[in-house]
């Protein structure tokens, strides 16, 4: 049972490990794909089997799965992580076979755990390795064009990494290992500091260059992305631009004439249109008793969309605001008729243009002309009569005409762009919010889950016509193909390789001299080991009295400790408690904690108290307890239960500190917030929010509620006449008379 659990252990030791390894190649990967030029932990598998033999495959599976479950893992859908987990099942398979396969070759070629120290054993090591790589190199390869990750052409060189990688990784890392793990020990133990450290220096230089390349590089790429992204974002810009431009053109063309006939209207918008997604149009305001007048003139109904959005005639109201004119006609035919106000994403939006007198673009709405479900955002232009007062909302609204509407899809105006710029100047992705509402995306589904860029994206803001857009930039996979130089992989690749042999030849300068060595180490076993166990039990005993001493220390600190047996008999308390409840040591010892008791905690208040710390230990909570001179006080306290090796309760340990002063704090705060200093009436603050809730809790019983304002007339000249000390004063006595008078369900503010 002991050697099962050994094994076990060892199994999950093995298994972090490699996903520590995994983890480490992680980070030398570069952005879009995502590959490491070194797998790190390819050695930790093989120097785990050289060690330990098969018995430890079952933990470098379970490793290897989970880490190239999470290298490939897509969590976009059900289906996408099951495709991961199917990747990552054949790439574990490869990793273990891989080391499978090269711990038999090594052991057959080369011997059952040899020190490594002929020149012939040492070279077939490095080369076995190279061979046994190819294995998860080509079952990886293959895993992955059969899901459809990688193209047939991209293959060879996704093999050819994979490869590299593996074959590096184990070169450098297993003889790395076994300095600490490989038998016999004192052979590999002898050669650490010959070949760690020389090893580890080259490591970090090429580290070190490598790292230097990449932020060159990132540093160039940023400065492409940066300026991809400014010239989207000014090229989206002043399309939206050329929108309102239109529309104040149209917008005064009917300021400078007395009548515009729809012959002149399409005339003039057909030669400032700059867009075929852009459309035109005028929309008068007509009274109720103009309807027919207007249906008669221009053959056709006003009308607004049912709840199954389609077309019926306008319900009656005061006036409509029908789409008269349009261009282009073509293709807008449903439009002409309908009544913008009808649309309840419209009408806020025309209301406030009609008061302020300014043009302002509505959000993401259903454009009424078009049946496949696409948005569309509309700038609508007030049209008021000519030699109108227009100074207040009143005179606005009464010499108001009419809009100029100057609608466009925003998708289709970005897609224009894209194509216009062509993909040779824009590898970027784009979203646009208004607010929180995504507008436009031209994102793939699953872009977050699969692409980690670092910190490559942008955010801008678009203001136009009273409108904030809110813009998102993304690198696309295509930037990095296009703008990435291969020179930093290449550069770690070289290095790595150059780390591969500079760790051969250490293998080879120490190998002559493990053999002496060895017969030293062997001779002073015995010393050694005599030494390490005196050593040993010197540091227990230190330690020992390091954990008395910080166990004295913590015992007497400023929170009360008190002690129990498990019938709730006090043993032992710290000063801090004397302090808390004026109770000494001599006072309570012996005795029940229930002499704290405050009173104010009912008997299901303990039962609940003692339930938690059966099931769960510990008990944590605020409580009520009593001083020695009858001052009852909150405590914040926190009870633990103390068992033995059979799991039976034999102390309680307390630990309590007095909160009152954070309590009496708390309440000054609220004062402060919610209450007039100097009258102690509720303030605003407080009033807003009784309000809210008497008129939520009005709505629901259909009932009503009454709200009086009252003004101290006069108030300024008291004040002037007979000082602030008077008129605070009367403030007073006016509150506590309010006061008096109101009902105890009512309330009285001070504003």
């Amino acid at each position: 049972m002991r050697d099962l659990s050994r094994l076990i252990g060892l199994n999950l030791i093995v298994a972090i490990g490699y996903f520590i390894g995994g983890w480490l190649g992680s980070l030398l990967a570069t952005p879009p794909s995502n590959v490491s030029p070194i797998w790190p932990a390819a050695g930790v598998a093989l120097a785990a089997l050289l060690v330990r033999g098969t018995a430890l495959l079952p933990g470098l599976f379970l490793g290897a799965l989970v880490t190239q479950f999470y290298a490939f893992l897509d969590s976009a859908t059900f289906d996408k992580i099951l495709e991961s987990l199917s990747i990552g099942l054949f790439a574990a398979i490869g990793s273990c076979l891989q080391a499978w396969a090269a711990m038999w070759a090594i052991e057959r070629w080369v011997g059952k755990q040899d020190p490594l120290i002929d020149d012939r054993k040492i070279l077939r090591f490095f080369v076995l390795i190279a061979a046994s790589c190819l294995l998860s190199a080509s079952i990886g390869s293959a895993s992955l064009y059969a899901q459809g990750i990688i193209s047939l052409s991209n293959m060879p060189s996704s093999w050819l990494t994979w490869w590299a990688g593996d074959t590096i990784g184990s070169a450098i890392f297993t003889p790395l290992l076994l300095l600490f793990v490989g038998k016999p020990k004192n052979s590999w133990l002898a050669r650490r500091r010959m070949v760690l450290y020389p090893l580890s220096l080259v490591i970090l230089l090429v580290l070190t260059a490598f790292k230097f390349s990449l932020h060159q590089e990132h540093q160039r790429i940023s400065s492409v992305f940066e300026r991809q992204v400014e010239l989207l974002h000014i090229t989206i810009e002043r399309r939206l631009h050329d929108h309102v431009l239109s529309n104040q053109a149209m917008k005064r063309l009917f300021d400078s004439s007395d009548q515009v006939r729809q012959d002149e209207f399409e005339r003039f918008a057909q030669s400032i249109l700059d867009s075929d997604a852009a459309v035109l149009e005028w929309t008068p305001r007509v009274p109720a008793d103009q309807r027919s007048l207007w249906e008669t003139t221009h053959s056709v109904a006003i009308r607004q969309r049912d709840e199954f959005q389609g077309m019926v005639a306008a319900s009656p109201k005061a006036e409509y605001f029908p789409v008269t004119y349009i261009v282009p006609g073509r293709g807008n035919e449903r439009a002409f008729g309908f009544d913008i106000s009808s649309n309840p994403d419209v009408a806020p939006v025309i209301s406030a243009v009609i008061d302020s007198g300014m043009a302002m673009a509505t959000g993401s709405v259903q454009l009424i002309q078009d049946d496949s479900g696409h948005s569309g955002t509309v700038i609508y232009a007030p049209i008021y009569r000519k030699n109108m007062p227009l100074a207040t909302v009143t005179e606005r609204r009464q010499a108001f005409l009419g809009f100029i509407a100057s609608v466009f899809r925003l998708d289709k105006d970005v897609d224009a762009i894209f194509d216009w710029l062509g993909a040779k100047e824009l590898q970027i992705l784009l979203e646009i919010f208004d607010k929180d509402k995504l507008i436009y995306s031209n994102l793939p589904v699953d872009y977050h889950q699969n692409l980690r860029f670092g910190d490559f994206g942008k955010s801008l803001d678009i203001e136009f016509v009273e409108r904030r857009w809110r813009l998102h930039f993304y690198p696309a996979a295509e930037f990095f193909h296009r703008q990435q130089s291969p020179m930093s992989a290449w550069l770690l690749l070289g290095g790595f390789l150059l780390c591969g042999l500079t760790c051969f030849g250490l293998l080879l300068l120490t190998g002559r001299t493990a053999r002496v060595e060895e017969l030293v180490a062997t001779r002073t076993f015995d010393l050694l080991r005599s030494n390490e166990a005196l050593n040993q039990e010197i540091a227990i005993r230190r330690r020992h009295e390091d954990e008395l001493r910080v166990a004295a220390t913590t015992f007497e600190s400023h929170e009360a400790i008190l002690v129990t047996d498990a019938a709730g008999t006090i043993l032992r308390v710290n000063k801090a408690f004397t302090d808390i409840t004026g109770y000494s040591a001599e006072e309570v010892i012996g005795r029940n904690p229930r002499l704290l008791s405050s009173g104010y905690h009912d008997q299901a208040f303990y039962k609940q108290m003692y339930q938690e710390l059966a099931e769960g230990n510990q008990w944590k909570g605020e409580i009520w307890n009593r001083r020695k001179n009858g001052m009852v006080f909150p405590e914040m306290l926190t009870v633990t239960c103390v068992r033995d090796e059979h799991k039976r309760l034999t102390h309680y340990v307390a630990i309590f500190s007095d909160i009152s002063a954070q309590k009496a704090a708390e309440q000054e705060i609220r004062n402060l917030a919610f209450f007039d200093s100097l009258t102690n009436l509720p303030n605003r603050r407080l009033l807003l929010d009784r309000l809210t809730q008497e008129i939520a809790a009005s709505k629901r019983r259909a009932g009503f509620g009454a709200l009086f304002f009252l003004d101290l007339d006069h108030f300024k000249n008291l004040n002037d006449s007979r000082g602030h000390q008077v008129g605070d004063e009367l403030l007073i006595q006016v509150a506590q008379r309010l006061k008096s008078l109101i009902r105890h369900e009512d309330t009285a503010f001070r504003l």
